[in-house]
């Protein structure tokens, strides 16, 4: 397994550190300061790691092989989007057997329009979403 390490520079007095973060006990060990830089990090090198993926890929579509890496098989499952269907299934099982398409999926069916037909029920909801490297 690689093992992770970060520099730590003291920019006034040039004495470098180094810590290493490899387990999520590591992670919770971290000091403020250390636990953002280290998600900087990891931000970076999860940008690197789609890179590779896709480098990989096309590499295995071109025919080579590698000794710990190769295509999985997956089977995924979706029912047939049909009118029919969805009304008999509808009057089996009742209307909670049927997904509403989300708000944006609406829109891009039926342009934006119908955001104005559904702006009685629309629900808004904040979330918290963490910015990393303001």
């Amino acid at each position: 397994m690689l093992e992770i390490k970060t520099l730590e520079v003291d920019m006034e007095t040039g004495e470098v550190n180094v810590f290493k973060c490899n387990t999520p006990r590591d992670v919770e060990n971290l000091s403020d300061d250390k636990l953002q830089d280290f998600l900087l990090e990891a931000r970076h090198i999860q940008s690197l790691m789609k890179k590779g993926d896709e480098e990989v890929k096309k590499r295995l579509d071109n025919g080579h092989t590698f000794s710990r890496i190769g295509y999985g098989n997956q089977t995924r499952t979706n029912l047939a989007d049909v009118e029919s269907v969805k009304k008999r299934i509808v009057k089996k099982y009742g209307w909670n057997a049927v997904v509403l398409p989300s708000l944006n999926q609406l829109k891009r069916m039926y342009g934006e329009s119908i955001e104005a037909d559904l702006e009685e029920v629309i629900v808004y909801k904040n979330i918290n979403v963490l910015k990393v490297g303001l």
